[in-house]
């Protein structure tokens, strides 16, 4: 055995010399070898628990508490499971690369996947009745946060591409738009609040859009307006997502983009920036106790009421009413069983479920902060259902409010830091001291493709693995295979450094000019985005015929919406032919950016796959580090076989 090419690099970058390399290396391998053997001989079950039961122990041991012993694994006279010791070489030294590179190696039991847990009780569960006085108190508290924020700088977008890309109940979600209205048309009640949704808010063009989308023959044609999925994940959980029509997610879309944007705008909230709230949280966090509560189940058992509440303060009563109808009052397909509807909270994956989650709970911590006397409270973290509270006083109100609100906290999985160290556990990162101590997740430290390297140095940074990384001696990846070498300190450098200028000094061995290599990079990038615009602009002109992409995957359409007969008004179109013009519009726009400047401002559209790529049709997971990693590797070769040739000349 041998570790994979992604643990290899972290072994290099996280070792000082070539002594400890080989010493972490051995390591690993006698960890991963012991971890083979127990799911060989005691299945996967009975090795899933004893090896996140050892995690959770070493964990605690690194974030300075006392761990739990395992009562059904043997230690060692130092209270250490036996499924630990291949590590003791590390832990015998507590620098902070050992630590985080055993927090990595211990996270193996994340290649665990059981079958599928069809446990919908906290879905279906009921909860507890909230009193009037209670409500009321929570609606005057919310109607005066929103008086506190400036609302004006809020900015809502029209439908973008981006949304397109994702699944929909009955297949891809923008091709099947019109599938989805037969399955709305056959449930009244959804549809009537759609409308009336889209109404309150002003677009009446969406209602006159979905009236000329409906098939003449749509009730021939079997469809849902409501899906759930069950994913088996890493570590024996099972995720359970819900996916929504097209058309509530086009009517929930301003609602979204407003709730988005406020949460931009906190700097208590980490949803568009988790390293500045990671940060933040790291430094006025420390030197206090901290308290990470784990929720069970949140946005199941979090009460559709409050948050309605919530919403009539920031919109209208009347919207409010319109949008807790369009995003819970509907039935979930599954193939396992009888639809599913939420009983309590709401499901995420309809757009908007996210943003009104996660803003309830800033409103839900400052308002018991004020309830104690506290007014405009700040200390605290919040990522959707991740929170760190460092106030004493406000965390045993929030849980006497969790537990009021009938929302599970789990306290073994939840971590309270001293005043010592402020332990923090946060959006699966863990600090002590405001360090962060974290691993990697081990899905991504056991791909073995140079295309996933990038991701994993991104990871790395992210997470400050290496400090001072322009005048790091180790930057140099050795592999046996000369090639692969030179191809992984590209990539890592182009990444790390973020330029061509320190590249000579760190990397005199490669072939390849460093800085030819970035050029090159550049200029690649921009002429894949003049691909896209160009094979949007055949399919404009006809050249590629669209009905022809929806024959050949059997989906019926109608001409007119496709705008085949050159009759069709913009609002009779299909929704797939005006996210085509806006697609294309973006692109053109931005591609004259990628030449000059910093090329990332072009990230949000360069890796959308285009139609003629069948990829609107055949939906597929976005690979943004592949298609960097790729660039780069095609530019390395290129460069190296005009050296090659340039020599033998």
């Amino acid at each position: 055995m041998k570790l994979k090419l992604n643990e290899n690099i972290v072994v290099i970058l996280l070792s000082k010399d070539n002594i400890q390399k080989k010493m972490v290396t051995d390591c690993w391998l006698k960890y991963k070898t012991n971890f083979i053997a127990s799911r060989k001989k005691h299945g996967s079950n009975y090795t899933l628990k004893l090896y996140k039961d050892s995690y959770k122990f070493l964990v605690d041991l690194h974030m300075g508490f006392h761990p739990v012993p395992i009562s059904y694994a043997k230690i060692d006279r130092n209270g250490l499971p036996k499924v630990l010791w291949p590590l003791r070489p590390l832990l015998k030294d507590k620098s902070i690369s050992n630590i985080r590179l055993t927090m990595c190696i211990a996270r193996v039991f994340q290649l665990i996947r059981l079958p599928i847990d069809l446990d919908t009780s906290k879905i279906t569960d009921p909860g507890n009745i909230l009193p009037n006085n209670y409500l009321n108190s929570f609606a005057e508290y919310c109607q005066g946060w929103f008086s506190r924020i400036n609302l004006s700088n809020i900015k809502t977008q029209r439908f973008s591409a981006h949304s397109s890309m994702k699944s929909g109940p009955n297949g891809q979600a923008l091709v099947y738009a019109h599938y989805d209205l037969g399955a709305l048309i056959r449930t009244p009640d959804l549809l009537k609040s759609i409308v009336k949704l889209n109404k309150l808010l002003g677009n009446y063009w969406v209602n006159r859009m979905m009236e000329a989308n409906v098939l003449s023959n749509h009730e021939e044609i079997p469809s849902i307006h409501s899906r759930l999925g069950f994913s088996p994940e890493g570590g024996g959980k099972t995720r359970i997502f819900a996916i929504g029509d097209y058309w509530s997610q086009m009517a929930l879309r301003p609602i979204h983009d407003t709730l988005m944007s406020i949460l931009r705008n906190l700097d208590t909230d980490g949803t568009y920036d988790q390293e500045k709230a990671f940060a933040r949280l790291l430094i006025k966090s420390k030197g206090k106790e901290t308290y990470c509560f784990d929720l069970s189940g949140a946005s199941d058992r979090i009460p559709l009421k409050v948050q309605t509440i919530m919403m009539s303060k920031l919109f209208s009563q009347d919207i409010a009413d319109a949008w807790s109808s369009v995003i819970a009052n509907r039935e979930f397909h599954h193939k396992y069983g009888e639809p599913i509807k939420w009983k309590v909270g709401q499901p995420l994956g309809l757009l908007s479920s996210w943003g009104s989650f996660a803003l309830w709970h800033h409103i839900l911590i400052e308002y018991c902060a004020h309830k104690i006397g506290i007014n405009r409270f700040r200390d605290y973290c919040v990522l959707g259902d991740d929170v760190v509270i460092w106030n004493s006083a406000v965390a045993i109100q929030y849980q006497k409010q969790m537990k009021f609100l009938g929302i599970p906290i789990n306290q073994s999985k939840s971590v309270i830091g001293d005043l010592q160290h402020s332990q923090i556990e946060f959006a699966k990162r863990h600090a002590r001291d405001g360090v962060e101590i974290s691993g990697i997740s081990y899905n991504l430290l056991n791909k073995d493709s140079l295309r996933n390297v990038d991701e994993l140095i991104c990871e790395i940074n992210k997470k400050s693995m290496m400090d001072d990384m322009e005048n790091h001696s180790r930057i140099l990846v050795r592999h046996p295979n000369s090639r692969i070498e030179d191809l992984l300190n590209t990539i890592i450098t182009l990444r790390l450094l973020r330029g061509p200028i320190p590249l000579k000094e760190r990397l005199p061995c490669l072939e390849v000019d460093p800085t030819e290599i970035y050029k090159l990079v550049k200029i690649r990038r921009g002429e894949k985005m003049m691909e896209k615009v160009m094979d949007l602009d055949s399919l404009l002109g006809k050249s590629i015929p669209i009905e022809k992409l929806f024959e050949k995957h059997e989906v019926q359409y109608d001409s007119t919406a496709l705008g085949l007969n050159g009759l069709s008004h913009s609002e009779s179109l299909h929704p797939l032919i005006w996210v085509i013009n806006h697609l294309g519009e973006r692109l053109a726009k931005l591609l004259d950016q990628i030449w000059s400047g910093e090329p990332d401002a072009i990230n949000d559209v360069e890796y959308l796959p285009t139609i003629p790529n069948r990829e609107f049709f055949a939906n597929s997971k976005s690979a943004k580090h592949e298609y960097f990693s790729s660039i780069v590797i095609d530019s390395y070769l290129e460069l190296k076989i005009k050296a090659q040739e340039a020599q033998g000349g």
